[in-house]
């Protein structure tokens, strides 16, 4: 992905925004520094405005927290699943985390559970950051625009990851190119000056993902009346089964509603007659039990039939990539090809 000092400027100061940061700040790169984004998310954000930048030598849960404390860390960016951890670390509480202003997150949307085991943990403080390595971020959710109780539009948002960003026109479509009514399943597109210039050596994968100026993401989503994005899943992980189109989220949504369950991801497997069957990874929470006779029920209870999994995994943990995100696709190696 090829990207211009331009475009990386650009995504640096929308971070600025998203991350609250200030001259006095202490921002904490608690992200892997390979990691591409971290350059225009950590990096240029903290440069600009000149605050102290602090890169964590080990991203796990009491290193983390050590320096949070000994540095007073304002701001930092980091993936779901380390302030998940953070959150869950039992001896959290004995490091002081009251500098603490703004976390901001990215990865896979979270249940409703665990937001609120992070705000009992940390406060009101975090704010989703939506994109792609092409282009991002291209949304956000700020702490002011969602809320564990209240009213069912605000919980609702939890669910989402935001609205467009300053300098990102964003948009979901349909196959023909027109914007989706609210609640119509489209892909995200967008354009603006944090874009890509293009793929290295790759001209055709270039002219897919770039038309007529328009990023498409390959995501697919809703839109709500108020402009907030709901992401449902990549378009190339959706089920066709029974002849019908399933996005993963709908299932997962579910299955996350079960007591016993931590995480979920599920994915579509070839089957003769329905064309694919929707299955379900799952990972429960430490000590806990279910059966998938159990996961069955309830997704029969809530979804339509061509809706729930015919089979049921249950797993130590699901493959995910550096920023917390699930790889799919080699869970769809494992079960297309098992050893």
């Amino acid at each position: 992905i090829m990207h211009t000092h331009r475009s990386l400027l650009t995504s640096g100061l929308v971070m600025l925004h998203i991350c609250d940061m200030k001259e006095e700040g202490v921002f904490l790169c608690s992200a892997p520094t390979f990691w591409g984004q971290t350059l225009p998310f950590a990096a240029i954000p903290s440069f600009y405005l000149g605050c102290t930048f602090v890169i964590a030598g080990e991203i796990s849960p009491k290193p983390l927290l050590e320096i949070i404390e000994k540095e007073s860390i304002t701001n930092t960016f980091a993936s779901w699943h380390t302030i998940q951890q953070l959150a869950d670390y039992p001896n959290r509480d004995r490091y002081n985390r009251a500098s603490l202003q703004r976390v901001v997150a990215s990865g896979m949307i979270i249940s409703r559970e665990v937001w609120q085991r992070m705000m009992d943990a940390f406060g009101n403080i975090f704010a989703q950051a939506y994109g792609l390595a092409e282009m991002s971020p291209l949304c956000a959710l700020f702490p002011e625009n969602y809320a564990l109780e209240g009213t069912a539009e605000k919980v609702k948002r939890l669910r989402s990851c935001g609205r467009e960003v300053t300098n990102v026109e964003v948009r979901v479509v349909d196959e023909e190119g027109n914007d989706v009514q609210p609640g119509q399943l489209g892909e995200v597109i967008a354009r603006g000056p944090s874009m890509m210039k293009g793929y290295w050596n790759a001209p055709r994968a270039t002219e897919e993902a770039i038309r007529e100026g328009w990023l498409y993401t390959g995501d697919l989503a809703t839109v709500d009346e108020n402009g907030y994005i709901y992401l449902a899943g990549r378009k190339k992980d959706a089920i066709t089964t029974q002849g019908k189109v399933l996005t993963p989220s709908e299932v997962e949504d579910v299955i996350c509603g079960h007591p016993q369950v931590l995480e979920v991801a599920v994915i579509g497997i070839p089957n003769k007659e329905l064309g694919e069957e929707p299955k379900a990874v799952i990972v429960l929470k430490k000590g806990e039990e279910t059966t998938e006779e159990e996961v069955i029920k309830l997704c029969q209870q809530n979804l339509p039939d061509y809706a729930v999994p015919k089979s049921v995994d249950f797993v130590e943990s699901l493959p995910k990539s550096v920023i917390g995100k699930v790889q799919k696709h080699e869970l769809q190696k494992k079960y297309l090809n098992p050893a």
